[in-house]
């Protein structure tokens, strides 16, 4: 495993924080014109895009498991979707759902509280 500066992980903690912290007025934004769910949905798709990017970024070969590879890599697949779903929608539903219907600053408020 190669070192990783300490500059580099207080950059990528900034960057991962700012993000986390926006992405509340962005969810304000967003609900008005959107659904909960359609909004839930749409971020597991950019989610998912982002990975699949990230993936085929890295032009690694598909493992060999017998002579047939793609039987197996639809069931990881299946199962990466079983995973998303159950852990998307759960959390961010209620999350769009609450934050549409509170004003910010109460979002920012008890955010910042209960950290």
């Amino acid at each position: 495993m190669e070192k990783v500066s300490r500059l580099a992980l207080w950059v990528n903690l900034l960057v991962i924080s700012g993000t986390w912290g926006s992405s509340f007025v962005f969810v304000k934004l967003i609900t008005g014109t959107m659904y909960p769910f359609a909004f839930a949905a749409s971020r597991g798709f950019v989610a998912m895009a982002a990975l699949l990017a990230w993936v085929a970024s890295r032009r690694r070969a598909l493992p060999a498991y017998g002579s047939h590879p793609l039987p197996h890599l639809w069931k990881t697949i299946g199962h990466m979707d079983i995973l998303g779903t159950t852990n998307g929608l759960p959390t961010n539903v209620p999350t769009a759902t609450a934050v549409s219907h509170v004003d910010n600053a109460v979002v920012a408020c008890c955010r910042r509280r209960f950290r």
